[in-house]
């Protein structure tokens, strides 16, 4: 006889489980994601009336915007589910949606708007998502795994914003590169205004041509030194290191190399000449500027 059947303590029947969890120890249950996945569409739509509300820019929103938000929301509390299963589990569908976003990072919403739809949406669920659960231990079970789920949602965010970022960086530089090369050929029929306003040249401004050799110690990162340079004279410059020369189209009037900011002329190497074309009075007008400086 064993000490347990001794003491009167019944032995565990085999193929069950010695002790059973108590319901207040239960982790949250498929039953309740599967009702939270349920009204996934009802909650998306009551969390976009919240958002009405708490955010002012929200309002101003197209209603596709609205209506891509809305989806997005409806995806995240999927996502959401799909996590609470397998916190390994990737966000697809809520990475999909963001990517919606930032279209062109300036026809879409900020990172900074973004953070806050996502702030504001989860203080919603974690308001409303405790109120469907079926005890204490499941409401703070509930708002814990909401805060760390928003916590993910928050560098998905970023990571997207991101890579969006890196991809325009990407464009502008191809786009700025061939506008300087068409000036450089002198092609006068290629579209050079509209590509430069992209990259926020006023069409209106005069333009002048600067050729020379980039510093050595900087190469093809002259590129944005000459743009800073320009920036904090107050001015645009459009650049591109080909070979070895550095050509530079700055917006506004230039007398001589002298009229250059003298931070943008370090860019230059010190020992080489930098010519200066004559002002133009547009950037359709600059190849006959490229042409002199060119000519040197």
């Amino acid at each position: 006889m064993t000490d347990d059947a001794a003491a009167g303590t019944p032995a565990p029947v085999p193929g069950r489980s010695a002790t059973r969890v108590p319901p207040d120890e239960r982790p949250v249950s498929d039953a309740l994601l599967k009702r939270i996945t349920r009204y996934s569409g009802t909650l998306s739509t009551e969390a976009v009336r919240a958002l009405e509300v708490e955010l002012p820019f929200f309002a101003e929103l197209s209603a596709d915007q609205r209506a891509e938000i809305q989806l997005i929301i409806q995806s995240a509390v999927r996502d959401f589910v799909t996590w609470m299963r397998n916190p390994d589990a990737q966000h697809t569908d809520t990475i999909a949606g963001f990517k919606l976003l930032p279209k062109g990072l300036g026809q879409g919403l900020t990172l900074q708007q973004t953070v806050q739809l996502v702030r504001s949406t989860l203080e919603y669920f974690e308001l409303v998502m405790p109120r469907i659960s079926h005890n204490e231990r499941q409401r703070g079970l509930m708002i814990a795994a909401v805060l760390k789920f928003g916590r993910e949602l928050g560098f998905t965010a970023a990571s997207v914003y991101a890579a969006a970022a890196e991809n325009r960086g990407a464009w502008d530089t191809r786009m700025e590169a061939m506008i300087v090369d068409a000036v450089v050929r002198g092609d006068r029929h290629a579209d050079l205004t509209s590509g430069a306003s992209a990259l926020n040249w006023d069409p209106t401004t005069s333009a002048t041509v600067i050729v020379g050799t980039p510093h050595p110690d900087l190469g093809i990162a002259a590129v944005p030194a000459v743009h800073n340079a320009a920036v904090a004279a107050g001015r645009h410059a459009l650049a591109v290191v080909q070979g070895a020369r550095l050509v530079v189209i700055l917006s506004g009037e230039l007398d001589s190399v002298l009229s250059v900011p003298a931070a943008l002329l370090e860019s230059f190497a010190p020992d080489e000449p930098v010519v200066v074309g004559h002002t133009v009075g547009s950037l359709g007008d600059a190849p006959g500027s490229a042409a002199e400086a060119l000519s040197g």
